[in-house]
C-alpha cells in the first residue's frame, strides 16, 4: 500500500469512468507469455502482433478501459483495466492465437491481487532469467511513461505500476539483493555462461550493440581484446583493448574473433547465414529481442548458437537467499495495495461519491452565478477552481477513512457505510435551498 498520502480523485476523472454510475467494478487482467511457458519463436511471433493490437483495443475502448504492454526479452505481458474480464480475455487470445497460427496453451492469465502480486515479483527482478536484475525496473518505468503518454494508461494501470516500481525499490534495499546477487544482469549472466562452457578465458570478444546492456557485457570483459560494434564507433576513446567498429563491418571482423555477444535494438539480422565463411570455431550468444543472429546460423558446424532460452536453463544462475521471506512480502504488499485499489478505483462507490458531488457543486456554482451577475471569465474560473477545490478537500477524508486499515471494519463494510451515508444507492441529494434564502 502506498505510503504516501493519495490525493482525492478529480471530478473529471471520475467522469472518465465508464462505470461510475453504473454498479460494475474494474478488473485488473494480465495475459502474459514468459521464457518459462514458451520458446523465443513463439514470444517472437506474439511479438510480431502487438502493434496491430494495439491498433484493435484503441479502436475497442469499451472492452477495456486502460490497457499497458510489458515486452522485455523474458516476457511479453499485457495489462488490461477491465469491466468485461472474461469478453477482453477471450478478444487478446483470439487475436494472438490466430494472427500467428498458434495455440492459446503457452499464455498465463492472471487477475485482480495474483496480477498485482506477480508484476511486484517481475519488478523485484525475481521472474527474470537474471535472478535480480536491475534493467527490468527501467523497463517497467519506460512501459509505463509510454502507456500514460499513449493515454492507454490512467488513473488505474498508472497507479498499479507506480506502486510496482516503489514496492520493488524497498524491497531491493531491505534484502540486499544487488549485493548478494554477483550476476544481476543478463548481460554478466551471459558472460559468465560463455566462461563455464568456454572452461578458460575468453580470447577475443565481439559485442554488437551500444545499449545498457552491451554496455555491461563490455564491463564484464574489460580485461579482454574486445571488439565493438555500434552504429557510431567512436575510435577516440584510449583504451589498447578495444576497437570500435561500424555494423557493416561485422562480416569482416568476426573471422578474427573466437566469441561473439549481441544485444542491439536492431529489427534486423546483424549476423546471416551467409555471413560465417571461414572454418575457426565461433561462439554467438544471442542476448537481443526479437533476435539479432539468423538462427539458420546453427547449421555452420563451427558455429555455437545460444540465445536467452538456454541462459534460463544454466545451472550458475543465482539465488536469492530468503526468497520464500521475499515472496510473502510480496504478497502482503500486493494485498493492501489492492484494497486500496479496490476502493479508490476500481469500486463504483466512490467513483459515484465523486460524481454525485461533481453534479451538486455544478449546479450551486451555476444557480449562483445567475445570481451574482456578470463575472469575468477570469473571477469565472476563480469561482470554478475554488469550489472544486472545497470539493475535493472535503472529499480526500472520505478517501482516507477508507484506505485506512481497521480491524474491525473491512473496506467492503466502510464503501457500505459510504454509500449509505451519502445516499448513494439512487436516491437524489436533500433539496437545495436559493442561495441567500434562509429554510424555512
Amino acid at each position: 500500500m502506498p505510503n504516501r498520502r493519495e490525493p482525492a480523485l478529480r471530478a473529471e476523472e471520475v467522469q472518465k469512468f465508464n462505470g461510475a454510475i453504473e454498479e460494475k467494478v474494474y478488473r485488473i487482467v494480465l495475459i502474459g507469455v514468459s521464457y518459462k511457458t514458451s520458446d523465443i519463436s513463439y514470444r517472437e511471433s506474439v511479438y510480431a502482433t502487438l502493434n496491430r493490437l494495439q491498433a484493435e483495443l484503441n479502436d475497442k475502448e469499451s472492452i477495456s478501459s486502460e490497457f499497458l504492454f510489458l515486452t522485455t526479452c523474458n516476457r511479453i505481458e499485457l495489462y488490461f483495466a477491465t469491466i468485461y474480464p472474461k469478453e477482453l480475455t477471450d478478444f487478446i487470445l483470439t487475436r494472438l492465437c490466430a494472427a500467428n497460427d498458434k495455440s492459446n496453451v503457452n499464455f498465463y492469465i492472471k487477475t485482480d491481487v495474483d496480477a498485482v502480486s506477480h508484476l511486484y515479483s517481475v519488478a523485484a527482478g525475481l521472474d527474470s532469467i537474471a535472478i535480480g536484475e536491475e534493467q527490468i525496473l527501467q523497463q517497467i518505468r519506460e512501459a509505463s511513461k509510454s502507456a500514460r503518454l499513449q493515454g492507454t494508461a490512467r488513473s488505474i494501470l498508472s497507479s498499479v505500476f507506480d506502486s510496482a516500481i516503489t514496492t520493488s525499490v524497498k524491497l531491493r534495499r531491505k534484502y540486499h539483493i544487488k549485493e548478494l546477487l554477483h550476476d544481476t544482469s543478463l548481460s554478466s549472466l551471459g558472460v559468465q555462461f560463455l566462461k563455464d562452457k568456454l572452461k578458460k578465458r575468453l580470447p577475443v570478444v565481439l559485442i554488437i550493440g551500444n545499449g545498457r546492456m552491451a554496455r555491461l557485457a563490455q564491463r564484464e570483459l574489460e580485461d579482454t581484446y574486445l571488439y565493438v560494434a555500434t552504429s557510431r564507433p567512436n575510435n577516440n576513446i584510449m583504451n589498447n583493448l578495444v576497437k570500435y567498429v561500424s555494423y557493416d563491418d561485422i562480416r569482416n571482423v568476426i573471422k578474427y574473433c573466437d566469441i561473439v555477444i549481441s544485444a542491439t535494438r536492431k529489427s534486423d539480422y546483424v549476423i546471416k547465414y551467409d555471413d560465417i565463411t571461414f572454418d575457426n570455431t565461433l561462439y554467438i550468444l544471442d542476448l537481443g529481442f526479437p533476435r539479432n543472429i539468423d538462427p539458420k546460423i546453427r547449421n555452420h558446424s563451427n558455429v555455437v548458437l545460444y540465445n536467452v532460452d538456454d541462459l534460463a536453463k544454466y545451472d550458475g544462475r543465482s539465488k536469492i537467499p530468503n526468497l520464500e521471506l521475499v515472496k510473502e512480502e510480496i504478497q502482503t504488499e500486493a494485498e493492501g495495495f489492492f484494497n486500496w485499489l479496490y476502493a479508490t478505483r476500481l469500486s463504483p462507490v466512490l467513483g459515484k461519491l465523486f460524481y454525485r458531488a461533481e453534479e451538486i457543486r455544478t449546479r450551486e456554482v451555476k444557480f449562483a452565478m445567475k445570481r451574482i451577475g456578470n463575472l469575468t471569465e477570469e473571477q469565472s474560473k476563480v469561482v470554478e477552481s475554488l469550489t472544486k477545490s472545497i470539493v475535493n478537500k472535503l472529499l480526500s477524508s472520505v478517501v482516507t477513512f477508507v484506505r485506512q486499515s481497521n480491524i474491525n471494519v473491512n473496506t467492503d463494510q466502510k464503501l457500505e457505510l459510504v454509500s449509505a451515508m451519502f445516499n448513494l444507492r439512487g436516491g437524489k441529494d436533500t433539496e437545495r435551498y436559493s442561495f441567500g434564502d434562509k429554510a424555512e
